[in-house]
C-alpha cells in the first residue's frame, strides 16, 4: 500500500495514516488467537482504510468532502457488495474443500478474487470519476482493503 499511494503522490500526512493503519493490522494479526479475532483485525483496517469517510486512507488520498462524499459512499458500497460476494463464493468452496481436488479449489479461488476485482474495477472506478487521476489509486486501495490485489 505504501508503494502504490508512493506512487500515486500521496500527501505524508496519507501516507503516516496508511503506515499506522499497516502497522495496527499486523500487530492486530501477530497477536491473533482465533479466526475471529483475525477477522475483526481485517475488518477495523478495512474501516481505516476505506469505509470511515473523509477519515480513511482512501477519503484523505481522495480529497473527500461533503460535496463529493455521495460517490465516496457509492464507491464504498460497491466495494461492500462485491466483499460479500466473495465472502460467500468463498464459503462455497471451503465447504467443497474435502470433496474436490486441490486445483478445483485452486481454481474457484482465483475465479473469485477475479470476479471479485472486475466488480470493483467496474463499479468504483464509475464512482469515483470526479476524483480525476485519485480514481485508480482510490480503487485499489477498495481491494487492498478486502485483502486481495491485482497482479498487474
Amino acid at each position: 500500500m505504501k508503494a502504490l499511494l508512493q506512487g500515486a503522490s500521496a500527501t505524508d500526512t496519507v501516507l503516516a495514516q496508511a503506515n499506522t493503519a499497516a502497522t495496527a493490522l499486523r500487530a492486530n494479526l501477530s497477536s491473533a488467537t482465533s479466526a475471529s479475532a483475525a477477522a475483526t483485525a481485517w475488518t477495523n483496517y478495512n474501516a481505516q482504510l476505506t469505509t470511515s469517510g473523509s477519515a480513511s486512507v482512501m477519503g484523505a488520498y481522495l480529497g473527500v468532502t461533503s460535496s463529493n462524499q455521495l460517490a465516496f459512499d457509492s464507491a464504498v458500497n460497491v466495494g461492500a457488495q462485491a466483499g460479500a460476494t466473495l465472502d460467500a463464493t468463498l464459503g462455497t468452496v471451503l465447504e467443497q474443500s474435502g470433496k474436490a481436488s486441490a486445483t478445483v479449489l485452486s481454481e474457484a479461488v482465483v475465479s473469485a478474487f477475479t470476479t471479485y476485482d472486475a466488480a470493483v474495477r467496474g463499479g468504483a472506478t464509475a464512482s469515483l470519476t470526479g476524483f480525476g487521476a485519485r480514481t485508480n489509486t482510490g480503487v485499489e486501495l477498495l481491494i487492498i482493503s478486502e485483502g486481495s490485489f491485482s497482479l498487474r
